[in-house]
């Protein structure tokens, strides 16, 4: 319930946050914790320093009404700095303060801590760090496994473009490599081949010929308008002069644009105007992600153009050892690690591999994984939490809390408000963001389990970081 220890002898540049005194020798000192609350009391001479804290969000308590209690006295204890209170007297028996609209009473039992041994953090330094303190505890470990995983294209996720028939690239505006393309998006225009230059006066011969034949069709139906008119010839007969006609321009057509296509080939132009062009389309949607050949090349039917990657599904493929393998048989739900404390959940399990791989004695577990907003790349590697079935209870804490320290793991506890102790543990099974700890701790000691590593550079006599000092 209560726990009393001493502030050791502060370190000069620990010790500057302080507005009260740890210099004497007969300083004692209470730490309650009570709910969400912690008291740290320190009695030196005839005056209190009364720190209040709220230990969900390691913050000080600055609203508080508090009275130390003597008896049947009741000393009303004086705000200064946020979250210290403090009051005149020899002596106390318990503390009672109005947090929240509801009153808290911590004890003060025995007379007091003096042990200055431990590593030192005020708590002024603590309320401006980011850490907490919590209580080992019994707690249900789900077994899991955390494994390398490497994101990959999923099945069908990779397409090629090929060209549709022989002929010359167009495209009338290069799209970038990395360019996200929709699906049936125009890639880009194959031209059909032209006639050799070798052909020239034949396709001129055609046009001149083709030029003739409608200037002759467009004047018999004329004539043909006129003798219809005059009722000296049947409706027939214009409709037959127009069908002459109609055929005739087409024909006048064909040979200017073949015309055309032979001078735009010998010209080796990019963007040529109403020739007629194949569309090349995007199959799917995705990353574009090669563009083999430049425009302006010519390419054979079949010929690879781009490839493009689907991404917003992509495979994570986790890499089991081969000693999890019956485990294997009723896996849970998995999580990729995305650092800073994201993670993201896979999608159904594709497959579980048959085949050990010789170099690496493991087993490749596959996941489906949506990636609409395209955060996953494409070979990245990550860590895989992987859920097995059976669970144990163990005392136990967030992982955060255990710091590695070479091939040693350690946790540091709080013996009290302001003194904390490095202690060695053995850990076992890890699982939903706890790490079991065998030997080392026992169930209900506190421990910093947010920010260790912050009193390890404490312990390590080089202070916290600058941005932990009250100024």
């Amino acid at each position: 319930m209560l726990a009393g220890v001493a502030c050791q002898k502060p370190a000069p540049e620990a010790g500057a946050a302080h507005d009260h005194d740890h210099e004497h020798s007969d300083t004692h000192a209470w730490t309650v914790w009570k709910g969400d609350y912690e008291l740290y009391a320190e009695q030196s001479e005839n005056r209190w320093a009364l720190h209040l804290s709220r230990t969900s969000k390691f913050r000080p308590i600055a609203d508080a009404e508090c009275v130390l209690i003597i008896g049947e006295k009741q000393l009303p204890a004086k705000p200064g700095n946020p979250g210290i209170y403090t009051v005149d007297s020899p002596e106390g028996k318990a503390v009672r303060c109005t947090i929240d609209k509801q009153p808290v009473v911590f004890l003060l039992s025995g007379d007091g801590q003096t042990d200055k041994a431990g590593i030192r953090l005020t708590k002024e330094q603590q309320w401006v760090l980011d850490m907490t303190t919590g209580s080992a505890e019994q707690h249900n470990i789900q077994q899991e496994l955390r494994v390398p995983a490497e994101i990959r294209v999923r099945q069908g996720g990779v397409a090629e473009v090929t060209a549709p028939l022989a002929g010359r690239l167009v495209f009338q505006s290069v799209p970038a490599i990395g360019t996200l393309v929709a699906r049936d998006t125009p890639l880009a225009g194959v031209l059909p081949p032209a006639n050799t230059v070798a052909d020239l006066p034949s396709l001129e011969l055609a046009e001149a010929e083709a030029k003739t034949a409608l200037s002759y069709a467009r004047r018999d139906r004329e004539r043909a308008e006129r003798l219809v008119e005059a009722g000296a010839a049947p409706a027939r007969r214009l409709e037959e002069a127009r069908t002459v006609e109609t055929n005739a321009a087409a024909r006048l057509r064909t040979a200017e644009l073949r015309l055309k296509q032979l001078e735009a080939s010998r010209e080796a132009a990019g963007a040529e105007v109403g020739l007629k062009r194949f569309l090349v389309r995007a199959p799917i949607e995705g990353l574009l992600t090669e563009i083999t050949v430049p425009s302006g090349s010519n390419v054979d039917a079949g010929a690879t153009l781009f490839r493009l990657m689907d991404v917003t599904t992509v495979y994570a493929v986790a890499q089991v050892p081969e000693s999890a393998l019956a485990k294997l048989k009723s896996l849970g739900v998995a999580s990729l690690e995305m650092g800073e404390g994201r993670t993201i959940r896979p999608g159904r399990l594709v497959s579980i591999g048959r085949m050990v791989d010789p170099a690496t004695r493991t087993i490749p577990v596959i996941w489906e994984v949506a990636n609409p907003d395209r955060q996953l790349a494409i070979n990245q590697l990550l860590s895989m939490r992987i859920a097995l079935p059976g669970s144990t209870g163990a005392v136990a804490l967030p992982e955060a809390a255990v710091v590695e320290e070479g091939a040693t793991q350690a946790v540091y506890l709080q013996k009290s408000g302001e003194l904390f102790e490095r202690r060695v543990v053995t850990t076992g099974l890890r699982g939903g963001g706890l790490v079991e700890i065998r030997q080392g701790l026992a169930d209900g000691e506190r421990v910093v389990v947010r920010g260790a590593y912050l009193v390890r550079l404490a312990s390590l006599g080089g202070g916290i970081p600058e941005e932990g000092h009250v100024h």
